[in-house]
């Protein structure tokens, strides 16, 4: 809902190229993706709710795609907040894309079943989409001259201030992963003692 009023209203009166830029330069930005990845997962646990889930809705990428909005919502408030003015339509954009959709990621992580075994290295297989995604940007940003956000605008920082902050943003995605770890490992020991303690007294 939030990517589609943003790109409603970032649309309006554009047409060719200009509408082409603007959907595509939409897309290329971590916000929109990891918006895109919480909807899909909430559409597919819910169609697979009584039904075994296929391996891409088992926990460790339920935990990635939380992780990834987590610091979309975290990073936007701490940086961002204060770059942008939303007016209209973009007011519900903002508040849906930054606001909501983490807090019900976060919350359906803390206060919902995430079953599985998570091991500590997760909080490294998790930094291999944002290291994509930035190689990514740099490389397009280099043809087009468009960086979605300032902390990765090597026109302005260089090549060595880009590197500096992405080192900074990986050891946050590393500190962030081992929280969500250690949450779920706590929830899944408390339930299963819940369940151990319900079998004792049958």
């Amino acid at each position: 809902m939030g990517i589609m009023f943003m790109l409603i209203n970032g649309t309006i009166g554009k047409a060719g190229m200009d509408l082409l830029w603007t959907v595509e330069n939409c897309f290329s930005m971590f916000t929109t993706q990891s918006n895109a990845m919480v909807s899909i997962l909430f559409i597919m646990l819910f169609l697979y709710r009584d039904k075994e889930k296929p391996a891409f809705l088992q926990a460790h990428v339920k935990g990635a795609v939380t992780l990834y909005i987590t610091v979309t919502g975290i990073i936007f408030n701490l940086f961002l907040r204060n770059l942008i003015h939303p007016q209209g339509v973009d007011v519900y954009s903002n508040l849906i894309l930054h606001y909501i959709m983490p807090a019900a990621a976060i919350a359906d992580w803390i206060f919902g079943y995430n079953k599985g075994d998570f091991r500590w290295k997760y909080a490294l297989y998790w930094l291999s989409y944002p290291v994509t995604y930035l190689i990514f940007t740099l490389i397009r940003g280099r043809f087009t001259t468009f960086y979605p956000y300032p902390f990765i605008n090597a026109a302005n920082l260089g090549y060595l201030g880009v590197i500096r902050n992405s080192i900074l943003l990986s050891i946050f995605f590393i500190l962030l992963g081992m929280i969500y770890i250690i949450i779920n490992k706590v929830t899944v020991k408390i339930i299963y003692e819940k369940s151990t303690e319900s079998k004792a007294m049958m």
